[in-house]
């Protein structure tokens, strides 16, 4: 069984560009809230207004209240927000030094805070059009990484169909974990699938006479594949370099008849779940057995939501609000994480088709 102490993928990991993420998130919105806020600031540096020293008491309150408010805050911010939320203080922190440089040098006494009032004023209605903006951005990118994951499992499962047409022995056929030889070692249904997902490289590459944790064979172990990953999972790997794989098919180890041991073979609904629970290596002839898991989809506490793989239920994955699952017929579906674990355990065992999923 493969170690759960999972360690970021540095190589992967993390390119300059996702090494230096915040960075550039806080740059861009700058960048474009330089260029929204540039008006403003030209208008006030060619006003011919006087000021008074309330406008620089004004802004002098301002420019110190605004670190002790963005770091009190800053950890009951959602983690999607920081970035611009960062970067906004920041702006506001350059946009009102320059005002008060600005009060200092044309400082008259007179009785009026106009100017800093207009200031203020003005950097309070964008901070409130970025606020509302704001929620758009997760949403997006959750959306993105969804979709590239619901289309792993497709092109998983059309190579499984592929696969079935040809009609492969059921000793190499990609939904099971059996021995390719007589005698021989398991070997799991994902290196099984390679050839049927333009892999045939790889497969050639894998020595089916020996065990899968072999150092032959452990090198294959340490390629990671994209397919094999939900893109909403940070790159992983465990100690020895073997990739973790987010996807996993339903075994049920009291099933002793028909070696795939398959939860109900012929009438399962569901084919492969994300359960990055699991802790799978992709190369490992290992799933999810049902024995040993909970039936649920919804997360055990914040720290298993924020670190799915920590997660012992039997669908787990990294997007917010439920776990992707593969169905027979080929299609994907998002399981909600409020799925009735009942219903999730008759999709399961073949007792209701997925079409349950749609009734009110």
């Amino acid at each position: 069984m493969s170690e759960e102490i999972r360690i970021l993928d540095s190589d992967l990991a993390l390119s300059f560009f996702e090494r230096n993420r915040l960075l550039f998130d806080i740059g861009l919105h700058l960048i474009l809230l330089s260029v929204a806020i540039s008006p403003f600031i030209i208008l006030y540096l060619k006003r011919k207004t006087p000021v008074s020293r309330l406008d620089f008491y004004c802004l002098l309150a301002a420019i110190i209240a605004l670190p002790f408010g963005v770091a009190v805050s800053f950890d009951g911010l959602p983690e999607y927000a920081r970035p611009f939320i960062l970067g906004y203080s920041i702006l506001c922190f350059i946009v009102l030094l320059i005002s008060l440089f600005f009060v200092l040098w044309k400082l008259q006494k007179q009785s009026s805070g106009s100017y800093a009032l207009n200031v203020l004023g003005t950097l309070l209605v964008l901070g409130l059009l970025i606020g509302m903006l704001l929620p758009a951005v997760p949403s997006a990118r959750g959306a993105a990484r969804r979709m590239a994951c619901a289309n792993n499992l497709k092109q998983l499962m059309h190579g499984i169909l592929i696969a079935k047409d040809k009609q492969v022995a059921a000793r190499k056929a990609p939904t099971n974990n059996a021995p390719e030889i007589e005698g021989g070692p398991e070997v799991s249904w994902r290196v099984k699938l390679l050839p049927y997902i333009e892999q045939q490289d790889l497969r050639d590459a894998y020595n089916s006479e020996q065990n899968w944790e072999s150092d032959e064979n452990w090198e294959i172990a340490k390629k990671r594949l994209g397919i094999y990953t939900c893109p909403a999972e940070p790159p992983q790997m465990n100690r020895k370099g073997g990739r973790y794989t987010s996807y996993a098919m339903l075994r049920n180890s009291n099933l002793a008849e028909d070696n795939p041991q398959l939860v109900n073979p012929h009438n399962a609904q569901i084919q492969i779940m994300e359960s990055c629970g699991a802790n799978l290596i992709w190369t490992e002839p290992r799933d999810v057995d049902l024995d040993t898991f909970h039936w649920s989809l919804a997360p055990e506490s914040e720290a298993v939501q924020k670190k799915p793989w920590n997660s012992r239920n039997i669908g787990a994955s990294a997007h917010p609000g439920g776990t992707q699952a593969a169905f027979v017929d080929g299609s994907v579906r998002f399981l909600s994480q409020e799925t009735d674990p009942e219903l999730l355990r008759a999709l399961i065992l073949g007792e209701v088709s997925q079409g349950a999923l749609d009734d009110p």
